[in-house]
């Protein structure tokens, strides 16, 4: 009873919410032809019916089967979230109707001495029709974020002076990606990933650099893309580390003995397939690059995050790296570097990925406008540069999608850092 009680209480908050939503829908129309009207009921409430079968049927499979979510349950979740959050922003506005329009009845119940008159569009009904139109437009950019934003993929440039660079690394062009979430992307999609490969062979980089998360779950999403990501090559070689998705932590939850041997058979075939990409997954070490005869110290850790998985061991990762050396971390996370890199360690950049800007937000650079949810979930460094002092750290927005496999506002990003070396 327990398994089927959540989405049975989900099930039912969604319905009141639609149902409310409705309620405001019907004042709208409450003069429209009568048969026109049908047609709305019918078109609004559809989706729903089939969304929360779905959903409960989801469930049910999910829990019936190993622990694996069905191939279906992204889309099923996108479609609930959008359509629960664009009713709930039009129930907001309807909500704001009904309280004015309960004080409104106050009022002339026991103060006015005569009914009001309504001419023409009320106040109130205007509150409907706003929120009807924001609710709309919200919707639409949620099918746009879904059907083309997740494939515009942008590349986003930066340059970076340090005083403490080797003469023989200034103007190194670094590539960052991050985040490709390969099983939101799916086998069928590795044409539509295909134009981002391109965008950073066009680069020419010097060196490319993935900061984790390649997959949602399992390995096996990674299959379908190994020919296209092993396309990519750059002179100082190709870099990755794991990210908090990259265990299958989260299909294989608990710490039975199935669930361990899972867990290393995933991990097995995941660093199997790296290798196969051309990427030398660091774990909780450094390499040593050299150009023109110098050297930097490129330092890679399994993920550490505040409130995920802590495999990082960045003293182990350090233990060979010479302490005045240049040093370039890879960290899936952020908050590792608030945490154990700022003013703690001789580390001058460090690139992580994780937040994704959580895919939604507005950016506009000339106005000097950058927002993001992200800040709510306690990312305080979601995207683009940071400096602290003589230490930088840049979070790539992400490549591809979790959750909601779309992008509104918060492109799918391609980072190219130019270093130099010189005074700031």
């Amino acid at each position: 009873m327990k398994n089927i009680l959540f989405p049975i209480l989900f099930s039912i908050f969604f319905l009141l919410i639609d149902a409310y939503a409705f309620k405001g829908i019907r004042q709208l129309t409450h003069q429209w032809p009568q048969q026109i009207k049908r047609i709305i009921t019918f078109v609004y409430w559809t989706p729903t019916v089939i969304m929360v079968i779905l959903f409960v049927l989801m469930i049910m499979t999910a829990q019936m089967g190993n622990g694996k979510p069905p191939e279906w349950f992204m889309n099923i979740m996108s479609w609930i979230f959008v359509l629960g959050i664009t009713k709930l922003t039009f129930s907001v506005f309807h909500f704001s109707s009904d309280i004015l329009n309960g004080f409104r009845w106050i009022w002339f119940k026991w103060f006015a001495q005569r009914q009001e008159v309504q001419e023409g569009m009320s106040r109130i009904q205007f509150l409907n029709q706003l929120g009807l139109g924001v609710s709309t437009l919200m919707f639409g950019s949620f099918v746009y974020g879904m059907l083309k934003g997740k494939y515009n993929f942008q590349i986003r440039r930066e340059s970076i002076v340090f005083p403490n660079l080797p003469k023989g690394f200034d103007g190194m062009k670094l590539v960052q990606i991050s985040d490709a979430h390969l099983g939101t992307f799916g086998p069928g999609e590795v044409e539509d990933v295909r134009p981002a490969i391109q965008l950073i062979m066009q680069e020419k980089p010097d060196i490319i650099v993935f900061t984790g998360d390649l997959v949602n779950n399992l390995a096996e999403e990674a299959e379908p893309y190994i020919d296209l990501f092993a396309e990519m090559t750059a002179p100082l070689g190709k870099f990755s580390i794991f990210g908090n998705h990259d265990y299958a932590r989260y299909v294989y939850r608990d710490e039975s003995e199935e669930s361990i041997q899972r867990r290393a058979e995933n991990r097995v075939r995941f660093e199997e397939i790296h290798r196969e990409m051309g990427f030398d997954l660091i774990k909780n070490q450094s390499r040593v690059l050299e150009r023109n005869g110098d050297r930097m110290a490129l330092i890679g850790i399994e993920n550490w995050g505040r409130n995920f998985f802590q495999y990082g061991d960045l003293e182990a990762a350090l233990s060979q790296v010479d302490e005045g050396s240049f040093q370039l971390l890879l960290s899936h996370d952020p908050t590792h570097f608030e945490e154990q890199v700022l003013g703690k360690k001789n580390i001058s950049l460090t690139l992580s990925g994780h937040t994704h800007g959580a895919q939604f937000g507005v950016e506009v650079p000339e106005w000097g406008i950058k927002w993001s949810p992200s800040k709510w979930f306690g990312y305080k460094r979601w995207g683009g540069l940071y400096q602290e002092g003589n230490q930088y750290l840049y979070v790539n927005r992400g490549l591809g999608c979790l959750g909601f496999p779309g992008r509104v506002g918060i492109h799918p990003e391609i980072t190219v850092i130019e270093l130099k070396s010189g005074n700031v």
